[in-house]
């Protein structure tokens, strides 16, 4: 029986750090599906291999501090949708999950545990810079 992976990006992921290891799982019994918010390398790489891939929603970018209250008012819906989705499909529920940006991080990960998936989280370079230097989320000033 395969064990199964789900990995879930919002934003454009770089491919190379990724195409070799999910090539190399994948000829151990691993099989895997991308939930992505639109089309970049790693979601065409997915479909050069034949593996499972979606474009989704995962709510709205949280560069700017409007967007974080869109969020939280769309944060509720998100996880609702991941838990029927999870729950309707009893077989077809992930072994482990990795999440790969801030969005999914906040909403995939709590449903996650209620249904004890193994969770993954990666950082990728540059996320928090871009968050941080906008201002969002904290403001430093010297003194």
């Amino acid at each position: 029986m395969s064990k199964k992976i789900n990995i879930y990006s919002s934003h454009n992921t770089p491919l190379a750090p990724f195409s070799c290891l999910f090539a190399d799982l994948s000829q151990h019994d691993y099989s895997f599906e991308y939930f992505t918010n639109g089309q970049n390398k790693l979601y065409d790489f997915f479909g050069e291999q034949n593996w499972h891939r979606r474009i989704t929603t995962f709510g709205p970018s949280l560069k700017k501090k409007s967007d974080w209250w869109k969020f939280i008012f769309t944060w509720k819906f998100l996880m609702l949708r991941q838990f029927w989705h999870w729950w309707l499909g009893k077989q077809d529920r992930p072994k482990t999950i990795i999440c790969l940006g801030l969005n999914e991080k906040l909403f995939v990960t709590p449903i996650a545990k209620l249904f004890k998936i193994k969770k993954l989280w990666i950082e990728l370079p540059g996320i928090w810079e871009s968050i941080f230097s906008e201002g969002t989320l904290l403001s430093f000033q010297k003194e």
